[in-house]
């Protein structure tokens, strides 16, 4: 099971129920409003254990972000199941 989750969404109602629901579940959560935020977030910090990535946002859709995520990604850094 995660322990830390990243939840990507530019609705704020809805980082608000899964922040909600996952903590309550026992789960460190951490709540962005866009894609850039998250590619800036993890440039200075460590990888979750999992991401949840909106597919319609502004800008950065979900998956031009996970696009990214992988052209960024170090052997390593991502652990896949």
């Amino acid at each position: 099971m995660a322990d830390w989750v990243i939840v990507v969404d530019d609705d704020i109602s809805n980082l608000k129920i899964a922040g909600h629901i996952l903590s309550r579940n026992g789960m460190r959560v951490t709540a962005l409003k866009s894609g850039t935020a998250l590619l800036n977030y993890l440039e200075k910090n460590e990888s979750p254990d999992i991401c949840l990535l909106d597919i319609k946002m502004p800008g950065m859709d979900g998956f031009q972000t996970l696009k990214e995520l992988r052209k960024r990604e170090k052997p390593g850094r991502f652990r896949r199941s």
